[in-house]
């Protein structure tokens, strides 16, 4: 498939995008289906650390088995998501822009991963140790199986999109929205508005939002260096 097709009209363009998302769809559905006996053990493998879980419906358990067979499926089809999601992007970008997205597209990609990877092993095993740690004798925590399920679901895409940070910075100072001299003298704004994203787009617990917030510090100072990148490369006409 081709990465561009700059001669399309604005239907045509619009009958690109649904042709991509049906084959999205297509693509998501059998992901699902493919990742369905998987599901079982991968939910124990999930909710390993968190010990022995209890339901308080009849349906939980079964929703939670499906849940991660959509999940499953969204992370198996992920890279077909983002190659769709830049080659129609790339339609509307000039020949050295498009060849920029050879390299910084999968790049989106990684740094999705590295974050919830990162989320997954580190964070959510200590933030729950943390919580855990206030438990009082006599006091027995019961924790149930979507309240976990839902906790940790959030940890782990908090950290996965804020690890585009970086990537998020380096297009707009592409684009000229901004550039890196103003990221560094904004620091200390940015510090207060990363410790709000952090409150926001993390399960409300100090853990948590400290855990997301410093790697946000250290992907805002990498962001700035990628931003210096953009603004060289514009210049340059790349």
């Amino acid at each position: 498939m081709p990465l561009a097709k700059t001669d399309l009209s604005f239907w045509g363009h619009l009958e690109d995008l649904r042709g991509r998302v049906l084959k999205c769809l297509a693509v998501y559905v059998l992901a699902c289906a493919g990742f369905y006996p998987c599901a079982p053990s991968v939910l124990a493998f999930v909710t390993a650390p968190a010990g022995p879980l209890v339901f308080t419906s009849p349906p939980d358990a079964f929703m939670a088995y499906w849940n991660v067979v959509l999940w499953g499926g969204f992370v198996v089809a992920l890279p077909y998501f983002f190659y769709h999601f830049w080659s129609f992007v790339g339609e509307g970008l000039r020949p050295g822009e498009r060849k920029m997205l050879l390299f910084y597209g999968p790049l989106s990609l990684i740094l999705f991963g590295v974050g919830g990877v990162f989320a997954f092993w580190i964070v959510l095993p200590m933030s729950y140790q943390f919580f855990m740690g206030y438990a009082l004798p006599g006091i027995r925590p019961l924790i149930t199986l979507d309240r976990y399920a839902a906790y940790a679901a959030g940890v782990v895409l908090s950290f996965a999109a804020a690890f585009e940070l970086p990537f998020v910075l380096f297009i707009l100072a592409r684009l000229g929205v901004v550039n890196a001299r103003g990221l560094a003298a904004t620091r200390r704004h940015a510090i207060v508005a990363i410790l709000v994203v952090a409150a926001i787009l993390t399960p409300p617990d100090v853990a948590s939002q400290i855990m997301l917030a410093l790697p946000l510090l250290v992907l805002y100072e990498a962001g700035i260096v990628l931003a210096r990148m953009g603004e060289r490369k514009s210049r340059a006409g790349l």
